[in-house]
């Protein structure tokens, strides 16, 4: 009856040993994830969006709050600019945090779960650098297994520094587009912690941005005439105001 038992027992333990082997062998690598995010939104080349930030800074023992309003701009695969008129330093810095963007494959390695986010079954993908970048140490983001998207994405920063950010999509013209992103910034070592809520009320999809309209030219105006569906308008940035990093 005891070797019964012991028998019984080794075998269970080896049927969850290779459930556990198969689930995990059974997971797509990191680039497999991103090459499947590529895919999204077929057809949608670039966008420009009017953008509402409130933003909360907490500078020390200043408390600072401000309601921004501007434009966000976007072209596949990474480029991206931000126009918020009087807005911090802390939300100009990184205006790849209020759209799209994807890691890159060649410099980083990825470590991948399967896990659920609010309730939705997603992978968590931790973003490891394979050469130096700058302060960052690493980044997450929590990618939906059926749609590519990704819910959450956060970077480790060195000095305790994090930027986190939560994105809720909306479908628009058979799209999934941002609609709301919550964003979290700390930055214990110079004393900035800080808050900002974006709404995107209004899309332009596929305007034809040139490349140049995202390059920096010391302060000089670039102007880009953009093509909307229904009436054409003429934006003049100055690319000097939001650096891409």
């Amino acid at each position: 009856m005891k070797k019964l038992f012991t028998f019984c027992l080794m075998g269970l333990l080896l049927i969850g040993w290779g459930t556990a082997f198969a689930a995990d062998s059974a997971l797509p690598s990191g680039n497999s994830i991103i090459e499947s995010m590529k895919k999204i939104n077929p057809g949608l080349k670039d966008y420009a969006s009017d953008i509402k930030v409130k933003v909360k800074v907490q500078l020390s023992i200043l408390p600072l709050g401000m309601d921004l309003q501007g434009k966000y701009y976007y072209k596949k695969p990474d480029k991206y600019k931000l126009e918020l008129k009087n807005a911090p330093k802390t939300i100009q810095k990184y205006p790849q945090i209020f759209g799209w963007r994807l890691p890159e494959t060649d410099i980083n390695t990825f470590v991948v779960d399967a896990t659920t986010l609010n309730g939705i079954p997603v992978y968590h993908v931790t973003i490891n650098p394979s050469i130096g970048r700058g302060d960052i140490i690493n980044e997450e983001m929590w990618v939906d297994k059926d749609k590519y998207v990704f819910y959450k994405y956060v970077t480790h920063y060195k000095n305790d520094g994090l930027i986190s950010t939560d994105i809720k999509y909306r479908t628009e013209k058979g799209y999934q587009l941002f609609d709301q992103v919550d964003a979290g910034f700390s930055f214990p070592k110079v004393g900035v912690n800080a808050t900002a809520h974006a709404e995107y009320p209004a899309y332009q999809l596929n305007v034809g941005l040139s490349d140049d309209f995202f390059n920096d030219t010391d302060g000089k105006k670039t102007t880009t005439t953009i093509k909307a569906a229904a009436t054409p308008k003429k934006v003049t940035a100055t690319p000097k105001s939001s650096k891409n990093k």
